[in-house]
């Protein structure tokens, strides 16, 4: 799980800086403009090679009369001078202002739907659009559950906080036993969570209700313990979320060595050269996912056979790894196939030679069996110079 890779961040590792389109400038016709596009396609080798292929189109220099480079010199200036067109709207932005216009997205504001350009600005959007709407306790959840706290920690905290909100002044300034019971426990527990000892908190308990400030006591314990327990939570989803934080750094990390690496090792195994589009296939087999279970957790190539071949994917793996000493030496591997591949031609030029019909002398015709060459006979050979 730590290698996988969202769809958005594979496709940019295997993106070139430099722009593979080629816009030519617009031509007037009958009073309207059409835009054309030349798209260059992406050549496989190119993505993993040590350096793009430059290619040469560049024309022959003709020499024409002065007329000629008038014309020229004409086309240059209107060249210079004719403005590029205007970049079409983008979908998802067009699509987001638009609804924020008929009042679906307040929560977003120009700016911020002016940066929507990709599939994956979207759901960000999206997702800011629902975390906006969530109430305080949701989004509290929700942040938890995102970073990975536990979903007990969770329950409790949030249980407690509940509770802490459900009590009113009126349940706190009863004069039965429940009430009692009720500013009994608050106080004590507001103590305890300022570090005082059970024997110190009963004392302070006994000592409020004897001087009969029991009720503004149990009031103020209870904002008190709201706040400690608020921060304690707060606390938690702040560790875990620098250490998701650091967790997501160190993946990437990862995935870029692993890239560098295949990039530039096109011998894996030694003697061994990978083509780059082979590369670039066992680097999606292992960091782009393919697979999402019911929970929503993604996998890659490799995991996915994984999960649905447990028995067979261990024997292959703990052969592969036995056959080439630790993923050290795969020639155990070729030399099984080279071995297989030469007894079989052996075999086949053993069977030819013993089939082919021998002359009275006990030589053979080595052009063509069965026919009479004197030439491939000969022990005579002569230059033809």
């Amino acid at each position: 799980m730590e290698s996988i890779l969202d769809p958005g961040s594979i496709d940019t590792l295997f993106t070139e800086n430099s722009s593979n389109t080629e816009q030519n400038p617009p031509s007037e016709e009958d009073g309207t403009k059409e835009n054309k596009t030349t798209e260059v396609a992406v050549n496989p080798e190119e993505l993993f090679g040590d350096s793009p292929k430059e290619e040469t189109n560049k024309q022959p220099e003709s020499v024409g009369s002065g007329d000629n480079k008038e014309t020229q010199e004409q086309e240059a200036s209107s060249s210079v001078e004719t403005k590029d067109p205007p970049s079409k709207p983008n979908l998802y932005s067009s699509i987001t202002g638009a609804l924020k216009e008929d009042g679906v997205f307040p929560e977003l504001d120009q700016e911020e739907i002016s940066k929507i350009q990709t599939p994956e600005d979207f759901a960000k959007a999206m997702q800011k659009v629902v975390e906006a709407r969530l109430d305080e306790t949701n989004k509290r959840i929700n942040e938890a559950l995102t970073v990975g706290v536990n979903p007990t920690q969770i329950q409790q905290y949030e249980g407690t906080i509940n509770y802490l909100n459900s009590l009113q002044d009126t349940d706190i300034s009863d004069e039965g036993d429940k009430g009692s019971e009720v500013r009994k426990r608050l106080i004590f527990q507001d103590y305890i969570n300022k570090g005082f000892t059970e024997e110190r908190a009963t004392r302070e308990v006994n000592r409020s209700f004897s001087s009969g400030e029991d009720i503004q006591d149990a009031k103020d314990a209870k904002e008190s313990l709201k706040s400690s327990y608020i921060k304690e939570y707060q606390d938690i989803i702040n560790s875990q979320k620098s250490s998701e934080e650091e967790a997501i750094k160190t993946r990437d990390k990862e995935i870029l060595d692993l890239k560098k690496s295949m990039v530039e090792d096109k011998e894996v195994f030694t003697g061994v050269e990978i083509d780059p589009i082979t590369r670039k296939k066992a680097f999606d087999s292992v960091t782009k996912p393919v697979f999402k279970d019911e929970k929503g957790n993604l996998y890659t190539a490799v995991q996915k056979y994984q999960i649905e071949n447990p028995t067979e994917f261990r024997k292959k793996l703990g052969v592969l790894y036995a056959m080439t000493d630790g993923f050290k030496d795969i020639n155990k591997l070729i030399a099984g196939g080279v071995k297989k591949g030469y007894n079989s031609k052996l075999r086949e030029l053993q069977h030819t030679l013993t089939n082919m019909p021998a002359n009275p002398d006990g030589t053979y015709n080595l052009v063509g069996v069965g026919q009479d060459d004197k030439e491939s006979n000969s022990s005579e050979w002569k230059l033809d110079v």
